[in-house]
């Protein structure tokens, strides 16, 4: 398995050799003192700090400061022990015991591996998270941006970052704020804008936006969306693309009003969609149970809000589709269906 010394250098620990501690060496022009003298800060002080922290390496760099001690093998055993410090570092950022103190220090540790589990651990304090969404390497900062205790403040930031898959993650995660949600709906990926559209935390100026966006899918989000303000949810009730109307006609905090116009919309999808509100008002109901378009009393009889009469009524459609539609629904709410009782609306 490949892993880091101290400055990046790729190591096999399992392996003695020059050649395969370092695979470029020899087209590098590197010796296997150049190896050790990458591998640990050039500084003398410097490296017997960093090898007082590796116990079964410091008597042999001092045997090799005497000339009895090749090179390889030290290179070879400081490779060797730093595989088993990595381990246990990792280990312990990845245990479900370890103490959010514990992983504030290890959210230091110079090993990418190490940061990384600790941005992911449940544990993590919001403090250090906040700390390792500043990282410098993608992984670290899209775990920050996942966590469950991930702050306002910490998404806030992370919004402006040059990925898109951090800013998709800020976008969707519940903890981020109206700001954040402001500056990413002005976002050039149309799906981060549409996350932003489904968010119940965007703001009414950002609704009002993104009600205006070109994309039809972003608009639909907005509709559906039942924290969009009624003003905005009513301008897009009149949107020339079917979707979008459809989109706000099936939104369960849609105005009654707005729902009850929809309901006459001259497209079958919408009015079906309708259909399939939860919130739906009983006089809209009634209206649509006997809409010509056999897909709109399907959708009617699909609702579990809808009345227990209505759909026994529709369990008698003279459209297959419509009364298998409202037969399996009595079945899952346990409705009985009024004996020998079939009715048809025609068409």
């Amino acid at each position: 398995m490949t892993n880091y010394l101290h400055s990046g250098i790729y190591t096999d620990p399992e392996t003695v050799t020059f050649g395969k501690l370092h695979p470029n060496a020899k087209s590098l022009g590197l010796t296997p003192e150049d190896i050790i003298n990458d591998a640990f800060p050039v500084s003398q002080a410097e490296i017997l700090k960093r090898l007082a922290e590796l116990p079964s390496v410091l008597p042999d760099y001092l045997r090799y400061t005497s000339g009895n001690v090749s090179p390889e093998k030290l290179a070879a055993v400081a490779a060797s022990e730093h595989d088993f410090s990595l381990n246990n570092l990792l280990q312990e950022a990845k245990d479900p015991q370890t103490t959010a103190a514990r992983l504030a220090e290890l959210a230091q540790s110079e090993i990418v591996a190490v940061r990384e589990a600790v941005s992911e651990h449940p544990s993590a304090s919001p403090e250090t998270i906040y700390d390792l969404a500043g990282d410098e390497y993608f992984g670290v900062r899209y775990r920050a941006a996942q966590h469950p205790v991930a702050t306002p403040e910490t998404l806030y930031g992370l919004a402006a970052d040059e990925s898109e898959s951090i800013r998709e993650a800020v976008a969707e995660h519940p903890n981020s704020p109206p700001e954040a949600l402001q500056e990413l709906s002005k976002d050039n990926n149309w799906e981060i804008r549409k996350l932003v559209a489904s968010h119940p935390h965007a703001s009414p100026e950002t609704f009002y936006d993104l009600a205006g966006d070109l994309n039809v899918d972003v608009r639909c989000a907005v509709g559906m969306n039942p924290a969009a303000p009624a003003d905005t949810v009513n301008e897009l009730a009149g949107d020339e693309d079917w979707r979008v109307r459809a989109a706000v006609g099936m939104n369960p905090a849609a105005p009654a009003d707005t729902v009850n116009e929809l309901a006459g919309d001259e497209d079958w999808r919408v009015r079906a969609a309708v259909g399939m509100n939860p919130s739906d008002p009983v006089d809209t109901v009634i209206k649509l149970a006997q809409d010509e378009a056999w897909q709109v009393r399907a959708a009617v009889a699909a609702n579990p809000n809808t009345p227990s009469d209505t759909v026994n009524e529709l369990a008698g459609d003279e459209d297959w589709r419509v009364a298998q539609a409202a037969n399996q629904t009595i079945e899952e709410s346990k409705v009985t269906p009024t004996p020998g009782f079939k009715m048809s609306f025609g068409g």
